[in-house]
């Protein structure tokens, strides 16, 4: 995962402004995670502690109304990060 982390940097992408300190701290934290179709990764409500970088496939967040009716508020595809918002600023998602 560290050489998709430094590829990102180099292209000038969300980490671009790292040090090579901070990413080698980020990478040494990285946990892998798969999902399958479907699967709930995050929910509205819970405490934004950590946040995920796309590594291949797509992730929709979704908001679901009173009445059960499902939109999709953005999907997040590869290099691109889900729940950093809240990680950052601390407080819920």
């Amino acid at each position: 995962m560290r050489h998709r982390l430094l590829s990102l940097r180099d292209e000038g992408g969300p980490l671009a402004a790292l040090s090579e300190r901070e990413i080698d701290a980020l990478a040494a934290g990285a946990e892998e995670v798969r999902c399958a179709a479907g699967e709930l990764l995050m929910r509205a409500g819970e405490q934004g502690d950590d946040a995920c970088l796309v590594l291949e496939g797509r992730l929709s967040a979704t908001q679901t109304d009173e009445n059960g009716d499902t939109r999709v508020l953005n999907e997040i595809g590869p290099g691109e990060f889900a729940g950093e918002t809240e990680l950052v600023v601390g407080g819920t998602r």
